[in-house]
């Protein structure tokens, strides 16, 4: 896992299109930037102390396992 870390420096202007991008499917402005693998995996249970987190985003409720990544969330 160690080698898997990575640092982001970004603002949070870079982050909200980041997280636009990953909500449309891997693509921004029309241009497809990530790979499927690659969202797959952002958002996959990425430790084992708290399921809950993936990389960089929260992947479900802890005390109800039930998705908060949505496309409209309210």
């Amino acid at each position: 896992m160690a080698d898997r870390l990575k640092l982001l420096l970004t603002s949070a202007r870079d982050l909200a299109r980041f997280g636009n991008m990953v909500l449309n499917k891997r693509t921004l402005a029309g241009h497809q930037i990530l790979r499927t693998e690659s969202i797959t995996e952002l958002l996959t249970p990425s430790q084992e102390l708290n399921r809950a987190y993936g990389m960089l985003w929260v992947v479900e409720r802890p005390a109800t396992h039930s998705p908060t990544f949505r496309r409209r969330p309210y």
